[in-house]
């Protein structure tokens, strides 16, 4: 019960701070959007139980709660693409029990006008659901991706990870597990895709080229109260969460040297700024390889908590896109 009450508290906050969010940006020239694939069977359960933000409407030009599809993606590529194009898979935010890819859809397609094509997709909330829950709709998006991608002008074998806030968490358990065979163990990962023709012959794990984040959620034990909000909403009482989410404190993973290659965006303005730094010193302290962009206070308007999302046309957005982008391709060559 705490864990509704909270989860429903601090959404009604979150709607009330996006009514300082910009207008919805239209549509780029050049870049096409097929919206709401299945890359999973739904059931009326998860679409009843999954309460989600809807971004900000040109009718309204306001934020509201809403309802929709637990396992649905939307892909947006460039018109006209020669492909294959590598691909992006987004994985928006919302503390793990708010949001939805609606969110995304101006963030995404600054990608795909810059030559990708990016898969971004909705999973099941927390507290309806567990974090292992989100973890295997990744992987299934994942599978679906690998199997699907070429019909978008995408190449499966060019692949990198994009996540933003809590995103960012999923995004990087998913990245690490599939590279320690320990630390998928212990979160309770699996990534065998057996065909439903050939059960016995399990497609291959995906492979990831290199991770994005934007304003990651990635320090679950912070000593503040977003961090004990955070812990109270998105693990319940019993004891595989109780054991999930000590694997995932931050001082509790495992050498971030397993990672591919990772990009974090932050900003002095970000109220997750701290979670940002403290991955980032632990990924020097391991010797792994990333680029950390940490953009300063700017007076005219704010570089809030991921602000690329939400404020495409800032110039230091501009600046994120295109600095991620060209660190993407550079690890994943045609």
């Amino acid at each position: 019960m705490l864990r509704r009450l909270l989860a429903g508290s601090v959404g009604a906050f979150w709607t009330v701070l996006d009514s300082f969010a910009g207008k919805p940006a239209a549509a780029l020239d050049g870049v096409e959007t097929l919206s709401d694939i299945a890359y999973l069977p739904d059931d009326a359960g998860c679409q009843s139980a999954a309460v989600r933000r809807q971004p900000k409407t040109p009718q309204t030009g306001r934020g509201r709660f809403g309802r929709s599809n637990c396992h649905l993606l939307d892909v947006h590529r460039p018109r006209c693409a020669a492909g294959p194009l590598p691909v992006i898979v987004t994985i928006h935010g919302g503390g793990l029990f708010y949001g939805d890819k609606a969110q995304d859809t101006a963030f995404c397609q600054q990608f795909a006008s810059r030559g990708f094509t990016v898969f971004n997709l909705n999973y099941r909330l927390v507290p309806q659901h567990s974090i292992a829950d989100q973890f295997q709709d990744i992987i299934a998006a994942l599978n679906w991706i690998q199997a699907n991608a070429a019909a978008h002008c995408g190449d499966p074998t060019r692949l990198m990870l994009l996540g933003e806030s809590a995103g960012g968490l999923l995004a990087t358990s998913i990245a690490l597990a599939l590279n320690d065979p320990a630390f998928s163990n212990r979160i309770g990962v699996r990534f065998a895709n057996s065909s439903p023709s050939a059960p016995e012959s399990p497609a291959p794990a995906p492979k990831v080229a290199a991770l994005g984040l934007v304003s990651p959620m990635l320090r679950l034990d912070e000593p503040s109260y977003v961090g004990l909000a955070l812990r109270t909403i998105c693990f319940g009482n019993t004891p595989a969460e109780k054991s999930l989410k000590q694997a995932l404190l931050l001082a509790n993973l495992p050498n971030l040297s397993a990672l591919p290659p990772v990009f974090c965006v932050s900003s002095e303005q970000d109220w997750l700024r701290k979670m940002s730094q403290a991955f980032t010193a632990r990924l020097r302290a391991d010797k792994a390889e990333h680029t950390f962009r940490f953009f300063e206070k700017h007076t005219g308007y704010r570089l809030d908590h991921i602000f690329p999302v939400f404020h495409p046309e800032y110039p230091q957005s501009q600046q994120a896109f295109t600095e991620l982008s060209a660190f993407f391709k550079s690890h994943a060559p045609s």
